[in-house]
């Protein structure tokens, strides 16, 4: 199982650099379970393969642009479930998507196949694609080193003008690049509405479940709070919207409800864990 582990994560990188042969594997290693799910909750086997194609047409985009968050497999059955979500519910779709990640269930599902001309249409596609996502690759290699050659010259400036010199710019530049670097995640990995997602789930919640539902509904409005802040200029606010998450707990909260949860679901909420645990920290 752990060599099976590594060589999927390998592969996972390898889909992530653009390299065809790896993605079309992935195809062949994906395929079956997008389209179970999908089948299993539209009864039909030309919806659910329109529905699977929207699925990998938009893990496709999405490994085109200049940032790829997430696990490659966790990635794209959180767009599966997204896509099911706005036909049938959170609901439905979530035990869709989880019970052809289970084991016991994916045995049952065995019978269950992707049609041959629907994964020849996903290869097709996906080796059209494959050269402007490894592009997009190389640009964000690009990027990272042209980031870290420019921070390396950076250092050498403030160093030869002096420590002083070094906390100045560290006070003017640091918080307002983190700040950014923050909005960035919640807006580009959607976690407001992965929280609308889960907190749909308990639009009837009562007891414990209706304390979670307001855990969900306050930290929904700290996250829009944050990606809707201008910037440096609101950077105090954001001592006060810490204030809030520790007063109220929401961190914890959160992080419980994530082990309560599985999935997708699971990962999103952990992911907005992290944030929370981030601002508190500032």
């Amino acid at each position: 199982m752990g060599n099976n582990h590594g060589r999927n994560n390998v592969l996972y990188r390898q889909c992530r650099a653009g390299d065809a042969e790896a993605l079309v594997a992935f195809v062949y290693q994906i395929s079956d379970e997008l389209y179970a799910a999908a089948r299993q909750v539209t009864g039909n086997d030309r919806q659910a393969s329109e529905v699977v194609s929207q699925t990998w047409d938009q893990l496709l985009q999405a490994l085109k642009r200049w940032r790829f968050g997430g696990h490659l497999r966790a990635r794209t059955f959180h767009i599966l479930q997204r896509i099911l979500t706005s036909t049938v519910g959170p609901g439905v779709a979530q035990q869709a998507v989880d019970s052809v990640q289970s084991a016991s269930v994916a045995t049952a599902e065995a019978g269950v196949v992707a049609p041959e001309e629907l994964v020849a249409e996903l290869v097709d596609e996906t080796q059209k694609q494959a050269p402007n996502i490894a592009r997009a690759a190389r640009a964000r290699r690009r990027r990272t080193r042209v980031a870290l050659a420019a921070s390396g010259l950076l250092a050498a400036a403030i160093i030869s003008v002096g420590v002083g010199l070094y906390g100045q710019l560290l006070q003017a530049n640091s918080p307002q690049v983190r700040f950014e670097c923050l909005q960035q995640r919640i807006s580009e990995d959607h976690l407001v509405a992965a929280l609308r997602d889960a907190s749909a789930q308990l639009a009837y919640a009562e007891g414990g479940e209706e304390l979670q539902a307001q855990a969900y509904h306050r930290t929904g409005l700290v996250l829009e709070e944050i990606i809707n802040a201008a910037g440096l200029a609101d950077l105090n606010h954001l001592y006060y919207i810490k204030q809030r998450i520790d007063s109220e707990e929401l961190t914890e909260a959160i992080r419980a409800a994530a082990w309560d949860s599985s999935g997708p679901t699971r990962q999103d909420l952990m992911h907005i864990a992290l944030v929370l645990e981030e601002v508190e920290n500032w």
